[in-house]
């Protein structure tokens, strides 16, 4: 059994599954820690979402903490885009793909 952790994956979705699948190669035993921040600035949030509930599904020990970028992201779904500290190519990049 393995444990890895890793963070800032930013909806960085292609580089996070060639990463979890092909270097690490992670197996059912093994602990992965994502450390905050899976959304925002990528260009696919919302495939890094989908890619760690699939994985869950699976059976794969995948553990979240929720980071100030997923923290504004739920902030934003509570309140309203007013509640996001985001540039404009973020916002258009996150926010555009989750929806």
């Amino acid at each position: 059994m393995a444990r890895y952790a890793l963070t800032d994956i930013h909806g960085c979705a292609r580089t996070f599954k060639v990463l979890v699948q092909d270097k690490l190669k992670l197996q059912k035993s093994d602990e992965l820690y994502v450390l905050g921040d899976l959304v925002n600035k990528g260009p696919d949030s919302r495939g890094v979402i989908d890619f760690i509930l699939h994985l869950r599904k699976q059976h794969y020990q995948v553990h979240c903490l929720r980071g100030n970028h997923d923290q504004m992201l739920l902030k934003a779904v509570e309140k309203g885009d007013k509640a996001l500290d985001l540039t404009e190519t973020e916002e258009k990049r996150c926010c555009r793909v989750l929806i």
